[in-house]
């Protein structure tokens, strides 16, 4: 039909990688660069259509640019016991792309569907003292409402420089600086990266160590909370094994990775 976006949740990787995995990578690279996202051309009309649907239903939608990523490479990779998937790698390259967040959300209501792109984007992976994984879950009315997941968010151009480079490390603590109020200097940053897929979805993730309790952390960002610098987070909770994550519906990637860290 005319305005309507066809449904179709299969994704092609365009990497190799099996669509469920976790790769320890020492160095990242990420560089902004021109892709012809042929979905927001060949289904302008439906991602219009779509935009006013959703901006109906929410009218706090900000159709700013985010980035998306187009292609990846994984350097001398180590292969897992199945000789199929990498479970270490020297390096990553990332290739992401601008577009418009109404691009991306049309993109996401039409289940992922495979266009050559990939769901991109930086995840804080906070353990605590007491050795506790943090998650965190949005409020109402924002696109991961209902999921818990690793504090996170959309690469932007505020982590591009003027040579199209983007500052994945930045993107990833200011994140964690306005979801949960932590600065950099509250944490130790873990050294490489961790890149979980899971189908159309791709975490580069960092592991930062708190020197304090689950407790401890727990009262500091409720304080941050309330003063509602950030609307979007509703809560959070913290994990130490499978059993706690009963009842949690996760984000893929979280689900992902949870289950190898806990």
């Amino acid at each position: 039909m005319p305005g309507e976006l066809a449904h179709n949740a299969t994704y092609t990787d365009t990497s190799g990688q099996p669509h469920d995995s976790v790769v320890r990578v020492d160095a990242c690279t990420c560089l902004c660069r021109p892709f012809d996202w042929r979905f927001a051309h060949d289904e302008a009309a439906a991602i219009d259509s779509n935009w006013a649907r959703a901006t109906r239903d929410n009218s706090a939608y900000f159709d700013g640019i985010v980035l998306l990523t187009s292609a990846y490479t994984l350097e001398q990779v180590t292969p897992g016991p199945d000789g199929a998937s990498a479970v270490h790698a020297a390096s990553l390259s990332v290739c992401l792309f601008e577009t418009r967040f109404r691009n991306y959300l049309a993109w996401r209501h039409a289940g992922f569907r495979a266009t050559g792109a990939i769901d991109g984007f930086g995840s804080a992976i906070l353990r605590t003292a007491d050795d506790a994984i943090l998650l965190v879950s949005q409020s109402p009315g924002n696109v991961n409402e209902g999921l818990h997941y690793f504090p996170s968010g959309f690469i932007d151009r505020n982590d591009v420089d003027a040579a199209g480079h983007v500052d994945i490390t930045a993107s990833i603590v200011r994140e964690m600086a306005e979801e949960i109020g932590l600065v950099q200097d509250d944490v130790v940053r873990q050294p490489g990266f961790t890149i979980t897929r899971a189908g159309p979805h791709m975490s580069i993730g960092i592991h930062f160590q708190s020197a304090l309790t689950a407790d401890a952390l727990a009262l500091r960002i409720s304080r941050y909370l309330a003063t509602g610098r950030d609307p979007e987070i509703a809560g959070f909770t913290f994990v130490r094994d499978k059993r706690d994550l009963v009842g949690l519906k996760l984000a893929p990637h979280c689900a992902v990775l949870l289950d190898r860290l806990l």
